[in-house]
């Protein structure tokens, strides 16, 4: 399990918002699709706070992206893995795209690798804003939590 970015095509757009390729790539499954561009800096950001909610009892987590009509649920599983559903949202609905099995740890060492990137990416090109920011104290969060893999 991957949380797939391309940074060194990375657009800032007017209001200094980070736009970048990001998708979901679960053995040979992508998420949205893998061409998927979004808010890099703020959906990392909403991504690890719900699963922070979810690590400290939550059991089902909703995961947005901020374009389009498309996230996925993260339920927590009593084997300790995740069952990761990804959906297409529509005015009246919402249809069920895919679901996959991830081992909590996949997940989180995914949040962690990914976040790590970008942050690096930012304070090497003195990107601070706001987002940042926050993204930062977010993943200061996760980045000790080490879960048993068993």
């Amino acid at each position: 399990m991957e949380i797939i970015t391309d940074t060194t095509q990375a657009d800032f757009e007017t209001k200094r918002n980070l736009v970048s390729l990001i998708y979901l790539k679960i053995d040979e499954v992508t998420f949205p699709d893998s061409g998927w561009t979004d808010f890099l800096v703020i959906i990392l950001d909403w991504w690890i706070q719900e699963f922070l909610n979810q690590l400290s009892g939550k059991k089902n987590g909703r995961y947005e992206f901020m374009d389009g009509p498309f996230f996925f649920e993260i339920s927590i599983q009593n084997s300790g893995n995740l069952l990761l559903t990804g959906f297409e949202e529509s005015v009246n609905s919402s249809k069920q795209v895919f679901q996959a099995n991830v081992r909590v740890q996949e997940f989180l060492l995914a949040l962690k690798i990914t976040s790590n990137q970008i942050l690096r990416m930012c304070h090497k090109m003195e990107y601070s804003t706001p987002d940042v920011k926050s993204l930062e104290k977010s993943f200061k969060k996760i980045q000790d939590i080490s879960l048993n893999t068993n």
